[in-house]
């Protein structure tokens, strides 16, 4: 939150709210990034060219991931169509999360590799503020100060940030970035 980020920085006025709040986003999208992470909630698609083989995953390189809303591809005619839940399975609490073939079905024929055919609609990120974890909410504070280190009392060094962000681990694991 905003104050939450003045507090860190010893900010005790509101000369600098809006300035701060814009900080606070930038710093959000830069730890997103960083950690290939969503902190709020939100839905993300990711696209994939083909179909994976028999017996392999196809790993969504993003956390926390909640639920997989739907899986899409093109059709012959070049629409868009949902693939039935039945059809496949999934894993979200591993990190990265994943679908599989379900036993006993097949995938959708494709008549070529096109890019970007296969659409996998997620649900990403933390249902509330009390569920971030600590290190992300440290790591956000901590990216806003060296945006602009002339705004607060900290100084945060790039070596302390990046110990940060490796530090950060959900369930046992340090989310890979393979």
């Amino acid at each position: 939150t905003l104050q939450s980020l003045k507090s860190f920085l010893g900010d005790t006025t509101s000369d600098n709210d809006e300035t701060l709040d814009e900080l606070r986003h930038a710093a959000i999208k830069k730890v997103e990034h960083d950690c290939q992470i969503k902190i709020i909630t939100q839905v993300v698609t990711f696209y994939f060219d083909w179909w994976p083989p028999d017996g392999r995953f196809c790993k969504l390189h993003l956390y926390p991931i909640s639920a997989i809303n739907s899986v899409r591809y093109s059709d012959t005619d070049g629409s868009r169509t949902i693939v039935p839940g039945a059809v496949y399975n999934t894993d979200v609490i591993e990190a990265p999360a994943r679908i599989w073939l379900a036993e006993g079905q097949t995938w959708p024929i494709q008549d070529s590799v096109k890019p970007n055919e296969i659409e996998v609609a997620a649900q990403v990120g933390w249902a509330t503020r009390g569920a971030v974890p600590p290190e992300v909410k440290l790591a956000v504070k901590m990216a806003a100060a060296q945006m602009d280190p002339t705004m607060g009392q900290c100084s945060c060094t790039s070596d302390e940030y990046a110990s940060v962000i490796s530090s950060i681990q959900w369930t046992g694991l340090v989310l890979s970035r393979d």
